[in-house]
């Protein structure tokens, strides 16, 4: 859990490492790195805005999907 100032807008990003896909909120894929080593851009991902006035958590959720390259295109 990251605390950050309020009264403005982010960009969010994960940085799972190991077996999973890192992704941009909301959604968007980093399947050659996190956008923290500059190997996936935050173009076109959401912002999640903080108001200056809020006193309750802002929760952004992400789905990591593991990085299997056997399976990566199905059983074909």
């Amino acid at each position: 859990m990251a605390f950050a100032p309020t009264g403005a807008s982010y960009y969010i990003a994960t940085e799972a490492g190991g077996d999973y896909v890192d992704q941009v909120y909301s959604g968007i894929a980093c399947p050659n790195g996190t956008a923290y080593d500059h190997t996936c851009p935050l173009t076109g991902g959401t912002t999640v805005n903080v108001s200056a006035s809020g006193t309750q958590p802002h929760i952004v959720n992400f789905a990591l999907k593991p990085n299997d390259m056997v399976f990566s295109n199905g059983f074909e």
